[in-house]
């Protein structure tokens, strides 16, 4: 390495280190708010228990078993939830593919309604 290839690297050098000198912030933490107003609840502590010492509506949160919403009353059969699912998996999988779903939409075109499609009146 020669005298000029030397210099120009350790002028380069000291003028990176310069710069990220530079442009390098302190990050500092804050001060704690020091809020003088004393803090009164709105329940009693004796209240605060008591709603601790109810069961929850499906048991033990922290449970591995815990159902926090029950099941709701569903008219759907489990056909029709798998036949739905296995549809929209479809429609899912061939707009996600590489054309773009393009081909998809292109086969379900004539199967939609092109004034909602496009917002214009049907030719």
């Amino acid at each position: 390495m020669n005298r000029k290839t030397a210099s120009i690297l350790i002028a380069a050098t000291v003028g990176i280190a310069a710069g990220l000198t530079a442009v390098s912030q302190h990050a500092y933490a804050d001060d704690i708010t020091m809020d003088t107003s004393p803090f009164s609840s709105a329940t009693s502590r004796n209240d605060v228990r008591a709603d601790l010492k109810k069961p929850y509506p499906g048991g033990y949160p922290w449970s591995s078993s815990y159902k926090q919403a029950a099941p709701k009353g569903s008219t759907l059969t489990r056909e029709q939830a798998r036949a739905e699912y296995l549809s929209s998996r479809q429609e899912v999988s061939a707009l996600n593919s590489e054309d773009g779903g393009a081909a998809y939409l292109n086969r379900t075109a004539s199967r939609s309604n092109p004034t909602a499609t496009m917002g214009g009146s049907a030719r």
